[in-house]
């Protein structure tokens, strides 16, 4: 299902306009149907606002219920959108039955990295993984981490805020690193 409201996570909002003020560029990875997009783009009145989501009746939702159209833009491929000086990615890469596979994660992930300018910083919030366990976390600084207990099921996720502070290849393999956690 896809449960998301404007401005659902006010304190983490606030934590990315704290941590990069003069963000050109904001990315909602799993942007769902587009409040959360339209929330970034009044914490961040000056910067191109871009919600990616792979369900594209999402998308479509998104687009027409923008009130943003001149900066916020919404897609269901991450790929062609470009680098980022703000990421988040809130609640898209769990489950509440059984974990996204690590492989899958990693997926993803490494897309977040590969769209992340230097000194951008992703929000990680309700992952199924820990950010340490994905082999480009050696790229960022953590600015803060945390485990919350979901209301519903009373299990452990992993959250935090990350600084991107070089870009070190990694190997493409079909060897997944062990989930950590």
């Amino acid at each position: 299902s896809h449960m998301t409201a404007k401005n659902r996570f006010p304190k983490i909002f606030e934590s990315a306009k704290t941590m990069q003020p003069s963000a050109r560029r904001v990315l909602s990875f799993g942007c769902s149907t587009g409040e959360e997009a339209q929330t970034l783009a009044e914490y961040f009145p000056d910067a191109e606002i871009v919600g990616v989501d792979i369900d594209y009746n999402s998308v479509v939702a998104a687009r027409k219920n923008n009130a943003h159209k001149d900066r916020v833009f919404y897609h269901t491929d991450l790929g062609a959108t470009g680098k980022y000086d703000v990421v988040t990615c809130l609640m898209v890469l769990f489950s509440l039955e059984k974990p996204v596979p690590h492989d899958k994660w990693l997926e993803a992930i490494r897309a977040i990295d590969k769209h992340t300018n230097i000194g951008g910083v992703v929000l990680l919030y309700t992952s199924d993984h820990p950010f340490k366990s994905a082999d480009v976390s050696a790229n960022y600084e953590a600015i803060r981490e945390w485990v919350r207990v979901h209301d519903k099921n009373k299990k452990e996720y992993f959250c935090g805020y990350y600084r991107k502070v070089r870009v070190k290849d990694y190997v493409e393999t079909t060897e997944v690193p062990p989930a950590v956690g």
